[in-house]
This record gives structure tokens, sequence and C-alpha cells, in this order.
């Protein structure tokens, strides 16, 4: 069993939204700030970090095309530094294709996942493991991989990244494959700046979680994007316990409960303990966009957004009080 943990170099590594949940983002100009973006995607997931020096670092492309390329055309930079994909299911990756497309991605990070026609290594000379068939994730595979600009997130030896003096990015990966779960392909994401950290996991579930935990101090987080929308299969007790998140943020566009029940009852009433009254998801609010701000080192709502009492008490049932 190998691990990695990955430490990007920032130095090598931009957005407020108006004061409705609109889809049009304001870009900033060195402001100096973390800036987060949880995109109102649909039922999916895509999140957009503005970094401290200006360059922006991309989690996912999320599943809804029309509100998703929305954002992104909002934004006057078309650049990307970095495009890390956590793994291979539709509702990440749809509008990934076009993300290539539309925008210079400078450098991606990709799922240990091949396609019917693409089993392909990367810039180390490491092949992917397991097979991921669907159309969309061959499409996406094959602009991800046009050029030499990537590599695997659990591949390789990452100690020749060297940490910021003011920020840190660490994707903590812990092999595990191949799974019968896709989901915990999905690395464990942390930002830190300025004393606080944000936790981002993808679709991993408790089982990917409890790995972490086991193999990595995970700092306590100030903000944690809840795993896999609100699924009871991820936000394992273990895992709350160590990131402790004061606040907490969910993409969900499952607004009748009758696909996937999400966000689920039982995974907030995990959170609330941590983050009580600090929950919020893009199903009530659109776009969400907070900042670890340079000069408190406090984290700040863009907006005033509506908070989320509520949570689905499974597929198909009732939502209920948290």
């Amino acid at each position: 069993m190998r691990l990695n943990r990955l430490v990007l170099p920032l130095y090598l590594l931009p957005l407020a939204f108006n004061e409705s949940c609109s889809a049009k983002p304001t870009v900033h100009i060195l402001n100096q700030d973390l800036v987060f973006h949880v995109i109102d995607t649909g039922q999916g997931s895509s999140a957009l970090v503005e970094l401290p020096d200006n360059k922006l670092f991309l989690i996912d492309s999320g599943y809804d095309t029309t509100k998703t390329r929305q954002f992104f055309n909002g934004l006057s930079n078309r650049q990307i530094d970095y495009f890390l994909t956590t793994h291979g299911d539709q509702d990440h990756i749809n509008n990934g294709k076009w993300i290539y497309e539309n925008f210079e991605v400078k450098y991606s990070f990709l799922p240990r996942l091949y396609s019917n026609s693409l089993n392909v290594k990367d810039k180390y000379n490491v092949q992917p493991i397991q097979l991921n068939s669907t159309k969309t994730y061959t499409e996406f595979l094959t602009s991800a991989t046009k050029d030499n600009n990537w590599e695997y997130t659990d591949g390789h030896d990452f100690d020749k990244f060297k940490t910021s003096n003011e920020y840190t990015i660490d994707i903590l990966e812990e092999n595990i494959y191949p799974t019968s779960n896709q989901n915990d392909y999905s690395p464990i994401i942390i930002f830190s700046y300025r004393g606080k950290s944000i936790c981002i996991s993808g679709d991993a579930t408790s089982v990917k979680e409890n790995a972490i935990v086991q193999n990595f101090e995970l700092p306590k987080c100030e903000a944690y994007v809840i795993g896999h929308h609100g699924s009871n299969s991820s936000s394992s007790a273990n895992f709350l316990k160590k990131i402790a998140p004061n606040y907490s943020f969910y993409s969900s566009g499952d607004v009748n409960g009758t696909k996937y029940g999400l966000p689920n009852l039982q995974a907030l009433q995990r959170i609330k303990p941590y983050s009580g009254t600090n929950i919020y998801g893009t199903e009530f609010c659109g776009n969400i966009s907070f900042r670890i701000s340079h000069e408190t080192g406090k984290l700040v709502l863009d907006e005033s957004y509506e908070k989320t009492t509520t949570a689905w008490n499974g597929k198909g049932g009732e939502r209920l009080a948290i």
C-alpha cells in the first residue's frame, strides 16, 4: 500500500457574486483573499478556487450545462491553472470536454481510470488502473490528455513539490485501488491559508475517508464542501471529528428528493454538531461564494445566503428538520 501526499507549489499555480444568487462572477484582480466558489451545476459538483496570487484551481466540471457554462462564460480570465477531476462520474465531468475547448488549461490531475478507446500513461509513465466505459468519460479523457501537461493524482512520489510560505494545497491520496466503487478515486483536497483550511472530497465514501484519517494528520477545517452531495455514504463520524468544520456547503439539485434523496438527513445530522446553522446548499442558494480574508484570516460569505435547515430522510422520503 503506497501513500501519496501532493503539496502543490503555489508559486506555479478570480471572483465574487452579485447580491442575488447570480451565475455571473466578478473577477478580483490580486485581491489577496482566497475565494472559493461552490458552483450551482444542478445535481453535480464543480468548485472553482481563486488563489491569492490570481490563479485558478478548478475541481470537477459539474453536470448541468446551461447553469455551469453561464458561470464560466462570465469569467474574464480564460486560463485555468489547475484542473483536477476527482473521478469519472458524469455529474462531475459533463462539462470537462467543453472546459478544455474553451479555456487554456495549464495542468491537469486525473483519476487513474481508462476508457474503452484510450489507455494512456501519464508523464511519469504511470498507468491507469480501472475502466470507465462511458462515452462522456472517453470524450473527457481524450481532451484532457491531448498534451503532456497532466498526471494521475495517485501515480508517483510527489516529494518534488514545495510548499508556498503563504498558503498550501494538499491532495491526499491513499491507494485503495482498484475498487468496486469508483467514487473512492476522489482524493481529499485541503486548501490552507492564513491559518484556516478548506476541505473538499469529491464523492469519496467513508472507506476512503477512513483510509485518509488513518494515514494523515488532517487539520481542523473552517469549511467543508460536503462529500458526495450530502450522501449518507460520506461524511463519516471519524472524518468529521478530525476536520470539525465550522461551515459546510453542498452541491445538490435533487429538489424533490425523488432521484437520490440528497442531501441526506443522517449525513447533515452528523455535520450539525460542528457547523451548527452554518450549512448551505446550491439547491437554495445557487452559486455560493466565500473567502478567507487576507486581512483578518476569517471566513466571510459573499452574500447572506439561505441556510439549510432540512434534509431528506431517504430517496422519495420526507424532508425533515436537521
